[in-house]
């Protein structure tokens, strides 16, 4: 029985996948407290820099020592931190919804 009704809700999703919006760019800029007072006319111009990118679960957004000078804000979803300790990954935190990320150099 659970197995058919996994299946049949795997068939419904696939049939029709879920519409997932993503916020828009300024609405999620307005909610980063570091951003918090800065005016209209610049939130607008630091709005144009962004640009939006889906990643699939368990894609490698950035890694420790890449060269990259990007700045990252998770719109949606849950992002896991991991650090290589003695060869082997161990995961170190776990980000969410408005989490800002990257790796300065």
């Amino acid at each position: 029985k659970i197995r058919a009704d996994i299946e049949f809700q795997m068939k419904r999703l696939l049939q029709k996948p879920p519409n997932i919006t993503i916020p828009d760019k300024l609405s999620l800029l307005k909610q980063l407290p570091w951003l918090e007072h800065v005016d209209p006319p610049t939130l607008e111009v630091i709005k144009k820099q962004f640009e939006e990118k889906v990643v699939e679960p368990y894609e490698v957004i950035i890694k420790k020592g890449d060269k990259d000078t990007d700045v990252y804000i998770a719109a949606r979803g849950t992002f896991s931190v991991f650090i290589e300790v003695g060869g082997k990954m161990m995961e170190l935190s776990q980000l969410g919804s408005g989490s800002v990320f990257g790796e300065v150099f």
